[in-house]
């Protein structure tokens, strides 16, 4: 009889437990797995790219991971959010991805004193429930593209409104599901991809 009881009490300590940790992590709104399929890398790195010129460029990927409060109606929600911010050589040549929960938004680092010029995925397991919102941008799903040998599925093709001012900032941009940045175009015409 004190046998059973001991193992009772284990038992609602292990319960208690497992309540208090598993509302824990409901209570942090993670990633989706479709959310994490548009992320290119999950730690730093290096993307060499070579212009139809043959110039060379190196961008640079850093990754920033971590979670932030936001408050809505049903009170606070803690988010898991991702930062993924591709940088050249070139001062303003450089993508920045921030993704939470279902929503991946990309800007153009040379056209972060106009930040409202960005477009937003809302992804999903099929491309039926992909859905793109713009803001001042172009852009559009390809199925596929092949680059030096290698085909890509699924793209997401942007281009930014520029003036050829700058150089070195981005103008257009391909980028591939699972991959990240394959090809981008600068505003002085040069068109850049993957090594």
């Amino acid at each position: 009889m004190m046998k059973t009881g001991i193992n009772l009490t284990k038992l609602l300590y292990f319960l208690v437990l497992l309540f208090c940790f598993s509302s824990c992590e409901k209570d942090t709104i993670r990633l989706t797995k479709y959310t994490e399929e548009w992320l290119q890398t999950k730690t730093d790195t290096k993307l060499n790219f070579t212009s139809h010129t043959g110039e060379k460029e190196e961008l640079t990927v850093t990754v920033k991971t971590g979670t932030h409060i936001r408050s809505n109606l049903s009170g606070d929600r803690k988010y898991e959010y991702y930062l993924l911010t591709y940088t050249g050589k070139q001062s303003d040549l450089g993508l920045i991805l921030a993704a939470e929960d279902k929503y991946v938004d990309i800007m153009n680092i040379g056209q972060t004193e106009f930040n409202t010029n960005f477009v937003s995925i809302t992804t999903g397991k099929t491309a039926a429930e992909e859905v793109l919102l713009t803001y001042d941008v172009e852009a559009e799903f390809i199925n596929n593209l092949e680059l030096n040998g290698v085909t890509y599925n699924k793209l997401l093709r942007l281009k930014f409104n520029l003036p050829p001012s700058r150089p070195d900032k981005i103008k257009e941009v391909y980028y591939a599901k699972n991959h990240g940045l394959v090809y981008f175009q600068t505003t002085d015409g040069q068109y850049w991809s993957l090594d």
